[in-house]
């Protein structure tokens, strides 16, 4: 064999740093050296001395909205969660500062035939801008009109946004144009 390959590879974080670094994307430009954890938990790998003094990988988790640093979690799972969108960006955490909540708003006027399940389910959150309130029962079903697809999607997103317990009329009325009834 002319190359001689070693019995283990490189840590990923000492190949990133051989091969030239890791530059962040420009959606997280602004957060420095620093990142807010988006998913419900985010694993990464540190290394640590066992008893014996020997350098092992031991794993930990930083959970939703939990500030982490670079050198804390490592070029790798910086890489990785970029990547997999485990950080908010840069926008999404202005949004959370103003707003409480990085989703961006799905708009009132939105082709709600386009939409899944839980962007239906953030449409259903906001307030209607004739009426300044949520939409009502005859909102809802007006704009879905005669679409059973539409309706099962609404039905679900529903469910999502009541947390459980859907409007009884709601469901009724998105049943009835299920079933073409």
């Amino acid at each position: 064999m002319a190359n001689e390959v070693a019995l283990h590879g490189k840590a990923d974080d000492q190949a990133l740093r051989d091969a030239g670094g890791y530059e962040s994307p420009d959606e997280y430009d602004e957060q420095g050296d620093t990142r807010v954890i988006r998913d419900i938990s985010f694993a990464y790998l540190v290394e640590v001395k066992d008893p014996s003094g020997n350098s092992v990988l031991e794993s930990r988790d930083a959970l939703r909205d939990a500030v982490v640093t670079v050198d804390q979690i490592g070029l790798a799972a910086l890489m990785k969660g970029e990547k997999w969108h485990s950080f908010y960006t840069t926008a999404e955490l202005a949004r959370k500062n103003q707003t409480g909540d990085a989703s961006e708003p799905v708009e009132a006027e939105a082709n709600l035939s386009e939409l899944g399940e839980f962007e239906l389910a953030e449409w259903l959150a906001t307030n209607n801008p004739e009426t300044g309130r949520v939409w009502t029962i005859d909102d809802v079903l007006e704009r879905v009109g005669d679409d059973k697809d539409l309706a099962n999607r609404m039905l679900a997103a529903e469910n999502i946004a009541q947390d459980g317990d859907p409007r009884d009329g709601l469901v009724k009325g998105l049943n009835r144009i299920i079933s073409g009834d």
